[in-house]
């Protein structure tokens, strides 16, 4: 397993240095049109909104476990796809795809680098060998996924929203006042 694990970890190497020496020789991408003045600009997290759908995946995952059955492998199965797929989309809904597909490498790829390092982490020797490793991959497995969840609604959970949009400059209002005693009209404004 030590050598599953090890060449799990070169492979995720080459992976990277390959993608890191691709995206060097990548063409930059098009300069951002300069910022609007006057328009201000906030940060806002919905982190809670990730959290919720992982809440709900863990839900679904526990009670998979607590039930005996047909009904609890589908039971699982329904909460490893809120897992997967949950954040992403609340990701999406607010506007954020790129980070929505960036949220579904990141919850593919932690729960098998977690289970690697808890099958390496505890290993015995004899006839518990591979049950040691087993539950050491399997809670690594659990870790993973809950580090991707907290990475998830730590660090990626936020959107740019305009708080406030300049005037035009110059801005005016007609008045029309009737009365008995005869009428008024002028002009208000401001700039």
């Amino acid at each position: 397993m030590r050598l599953a694990a090890a060449a799990f970890a070169g492979t995720m190497l080459l992976l990277l240095v390959g993608g890191a020496a691709h995206a060097q020789t990548a063409s930059p991408p098009p300069p951002l049109p300069p910022p609007d003045p006057g328009v201000t600009w906030t940060t806002e997290w919905y982190g809670w909104q990730t959290l919720a759908a992982d809440a709900g995946a863990a839900s679904l995952i526990g009670a998979a476990f607590a039930t005996n059955g047909s009904a609890s492998v589908a039971t699982a199965l329904t909460g490893l796809g809120v897992y997967l797929v949950g954040a992403p989309i609340v990701h999406a809904v607010n506007g954020r795809g790129e980070t929505a597909a960036g949220d579904i490498g990141l919850r593919l790829v932690t729960p098998f680098v977690g289970a690697m390092f808890g099958a390496a982490a505890l290993s015995c020797t004899g006839m518990l060998n591979g049950i040691c490793e087993g539950v050491g991959a399997g809670v690594g497995l659990l870790v993973g996924a809950g580090v991707a969840a907290v990475l998830d609604a730590s660090l990626l959970a936020y959107r740019k929203r305009i708080v406030d949009r300049p005037s035009a400059g110059l801005t005016w209002t007609p008045t029309v006042s009737v009365a008995p005693q005869g009428m008024t009209a002028g002009v208000g404004g401001a700039f």
